[in-house]
């Protein structure tokens, strides 16, 4: 019997990932609504004034598992689309493991290896993979597909990818009894200790004016880029994905792939429209009558 080339399991592998990610979204912020982390500015030794982490709580393994759980659908997700390429080319359920979905920096990788990884895939199939390779961008160790082919081998082998703590000075205060001064941005894009100088204060500003430092704690990978939030480096890792399943897809089932494009384009569209639309008016509250409280009249008085 042969054999029928289906996306179904790409599509329900991408849509687990993203219910994850929705997860991992809720525990962190769950996390640092709950969680004990503290900075504060401290003189230093030169007279400098600093604001310094001086509390940070550790992440729960948790975070990471979910991190591993996404990253596995995601990477599996590319593995099952090349299983759908050869039965979609040959008409037969492939008897061999040794086909994945290549990742590769350079072009002369790729194509050392692609008899082996992409045997049996139809010459479509291998040139639809190969114009989405990390070779074919200028920075292709900074693609998310490059990170995520790499952090799923770090996954298979030991505990999901540690997460770490990231600070990122969101304002900068000082004040006195006449006047006040505020810097927005400026950063801080690495693992933050106790202990880790977020700032430095030194020209500018008046000895009697009272320094503060407004931090917002992140999360991101031990293993991954420091300047990411991990839950931003797995939506953009999903997104990857999604488009890799658009444009491969179509030499699976061009029409199943299409739709799911169309339909992904029509969600866009629609989450665009709704950031558009003004903020409705808000309505204020109508006010409720009191409650009328029958009176008790007594029975046979005297």
């Amino acid at each position: 019997m042969k054999a029928i080339p289906t996306l179904h399991g790409c599509f329900g592998k991408l849509a687990r990932a993203e219910r994850l990610i929705n997860e991992l979204r809720r525990q962190n912020l769950k996390f640092f609504k709950k969680g004990d982390f503290k900075s504060e500015i401290v003189s230093s030794p030169d007279g400098r004034q600093q604001l310094v982490v001086t509390k940070v709580q550790a992440p729960p393994v948790s975070h990471s598992l979910i991190v591993g759980d996404i990253l596995y659908n995601l990477r599996s997700c590319l593995d099952h689309l090349v299983h759908q390429l050869i039965v979609a080319n040959t008409g037969t359920q492939p008897t061999y493991r040794t086909y994945e979905f290549p990742v590769f920096v350079t072009e002369s990788q790729f194509n050392k290896n692609v008899d082996r990884l992409l045997r049996d895939v139809s010459r479509d199939g291998v040139e639809r993979i190969k114009q989405v390779q990390p070779f074919t961008f200028e920075r292709p160790r900074d693609t998310s597909l490059y990170n995520l082919n790499e952090m799923g081998l770090v996954d298979k082998h030991r505990l999901p990818l540690l997460a770490v703590i990231r600070g990122r000075v969101a304002a900068l205060t000082a004040e006195d009894q006449n006047s006040e001064m505020m810097w927005f941005g400026g950063g801080y894009d690495d693992v933050v200790e106790t202990g880790s100088v977020l700032a430095s204060f030194d020209a500018g500003v008046p000895d009697s004016m009272k320094l503060n430092g407004i931090v917002a704690f992140d999360m991101a990978l031990a293993d991954g880029p420091h300047d990411l939030p991990v839950v931003r480096l797995m939506e953009m890792m999903w997104r990857v994905v999604r488009q890799i399943l658009e444009h491969v897809g179509v030499a699976v089932d061009a029409e199943a792939a299409t739709k799911f494009k169309d339909d992904n384009l029509r969600i866009a569209g629609r989450q665009r429209e709704r950031a558009r639309r003004p903020f409705p008016r808000s309505r204020k509250p109508r006010r409720r009558a009191p409650a009328v409280i029958p009176r008790q009249t007594s029975k046979g008085r005297g």
